[in-house]
């Protein structure tokens, strides 16, 4: 019973771990892991089945050649896993730095984004400022003129907004 709960929950992995797997490289692992993992069946199916029909405390040279096939289709599929687990491990890696790289890139974007929206704020502040304070200043001026007795002071203006009307 622990043995095909095993089996079940291999098959549920390697279907899982197929999602991830792309490329050559890991399809080629894939298809060699496939065929390693139908002969260690086959050879745990033949060594359980020879196991069952005879008491294990008898020595048998079949079912000690059994045993080792097992163990040697056994130790295929492991080193198979464990290369596939590196795959995975590299595809991983790789997906962290490319996300890194993606990150960066935004936060370096973002970063001119606001650099810019701030120095075109200033501007902006700046030219809106100026363009109140200049003509109010004329104003000014031309009051100062006009308190100092000069009468002949003119004001020229061709704005149109509440500054211009000031003038």
């Amino acid at each position: 019973a622990s043995i095909d709960k095993y089996t079940a929950s291999m098959v549920d992995y390697m279907t899982k771990a197929r999602a991830s797997m792309d490329g050559p490289e890991a399809k080629a692992t894939l298809a060699r892991f496939d065929e390693a993992w139908k002969v260690y069946l086959a050879r745990r199916g033949a060594f359980l089945e020879k196991a069952t029909q005879q008491p294990l405390q008898d020595a048998n040279p079949e079912l000690i050649a059994l045993s080792t096939a097992a163990r040697s289709a056994s130790d295929d599929v492991d080193a198979l896993m464990t290369e596939l687990a590196k795959m995975k491990e590299a595809n991983a890696a790789a997906a962290s730095t490319e996300t890194n790289a993606i990150y960066t890139s935004g936060a370096k974007v973002l970063t001119a984004i606001i650099v810019i929206g701030v120095l075109l704020g200033v501007c902006l502040g700046f030219f809106i400022s100026r363009s109140v304070t200049k003509p109010i200043g004329k104003a000014v001026d031309a009051a100062n003129a006009l308190a100092d007795g000069d009468l002949s002071v003119v004001i020229e203006t061709t704005s149109k907004d509440e500054a211009g009307q000031l003038l």
